[in-house]
């Protein structure tokens, strides 16, 4: 039996459990990720505009990267390729048997045309001219490069040390970034998304390493509640930022402090609740979700509007993202038996 510390907090009690226990799992780490994938849906569905997804766009990006950056170990970057490229080669196939389908019911695309089209977005952003095989793909290629800056490839361990300084170059270039890059061939490279994304991640390693989960967990519901009402009408202020689109709202000046404080009062919440199978499940299960909920999502739409008044469209793309979360639940469970490969992770 590991020995249970307990630690006072100012009005409650927290349980404290050995750091290798802790590095085992972590709950509010669990709860973080279920929340955010399941907000990354959420957003992708029809119906989230306005305030709802203001707020959504403003932090949710930003808060996974520096999830990943507090989880950061270093591994060779073929294991870290592996990782990525398993899951998103057999998630691209299904996108594309789907697609396939679809245009050939519609009878408007060949199969010739169909692949001609599904190279760019593997490359830079997809505005609507071709097929994306693997919503999010921009976000697990951004990933994937950092983890090779901060120590995936050994002789760019360097960066890590002085990651900070990095980040704050990055931070200066965005602020900056309407005046000086005027080329939007350039802009709309994925690897392009490494210079506002780096330094979130470079903060999740910093936010390990200071212990600030020490102090969010010391916030009391009741000033958690009163920041919310802060930080809403700031998203507001800002507009809908995109990573994806490279558009940070009003300025990456506001975006920046604005993704920072949400993704670390998201952290806080996450603190306050217990974990369960479910949430460990969509945790671990993130991948899948990312690479499977577009199918799952324009199918469900259709079928939920038969059944469903739009007179509350917000509402609707809620009960929508559930149930693509829900049926998204025992697929995941089947791969982490059968085939972790297909969630990134090793198999047994």
């Amino acid at each position: 039996m590991l020995p249970v510390k307990r630690v006072v907090c100012q009005n409650w009690t927290l349980t404290s459990y050995p750091m290798e226990e802790i590095s085992k799992r972590e709950v509010w780490i669990d709860n973080a990720k279920a929340l955010l994938i399941f907000l990354m849906v959420l957003g992708h569905t029809p119906g989230t505009d306005g305030i709802p997804r203001e707020v959504i766009y403003a932090f949710h990006m930003p808060a996974f990267f520096l999830i990943s950056g507090y989880l950061y170990k270093n591994h060779s970057w073929e294991q870290t390729f592996i990782s990525f490229f398993i899951p998103v080669l057999f998630f691209s196939f299904l996108q594309l048997c789907y697609e396939e389908v679809i245009h050939l019911v519609k009878g408007d695309l060949s199969f010739l045309e169909v692949l001609g089209k599904i190279p760019p977005p593997f490359i830079m952003i997809n505005r609507g001219e071709y097929i994306s095989l693997f919503t999010g793909f921009w976000f697990i290629f951004t990933l994937f490069c950092c983890r090779l800056m901060l120590g995936d490839i050994k002789w760019l361990r360097g960066i890590r040390k002085y990651g900070m300084f990095v980040s704050l170059t990055f931070i200066t270039y965005m602020c900056f970034e309407p005046y000086i890059m005027k080329y939007q061939s350039i802009q709309d490279l994925n690897v392009y998304r490494v210079i506002p994304c780096f330094p979130f991640m470079m903060l999740g390693i910093k936010l390990k390493e200071w212990n600030i989960v020490k102090y969010l967990s010391c916030i009391s519901c009741k000033t958690l509640f009163l920041l919310l009402l802060i930080y809403i009408p700031m998203a507001h202020f800002n507009a809908t930022p995109d990573i994806f689109l490279n558009e940070y709202g009003f300025s990456y000046i506001t975006f920046f402090p604005i993704a920072l404080i949400g993704s670390l009062l998201s952290f806080a919440f996450c603190m306050k609740f217990r974990s369960n199978k479910i949430i460990v499940a969509f945790s671990k299960g993130t991948l899948l979700i990312l690479g499977i909920h577009r199918i799952i999502v324009t199918i469900g739409g259709k079928v939920v509007s038969l059944f469903v008044d739009d007179t509350n469209p917000f509402w609707s793309s809620v009960l929508l993202a559930l149930i693509a979360m829900l049926l998204c639940y025992p697929l995941i469970l089947w791969c982490d038996k059968q085939h972790p490969e297909l969630l990134g992770k090793n198999k047994r």
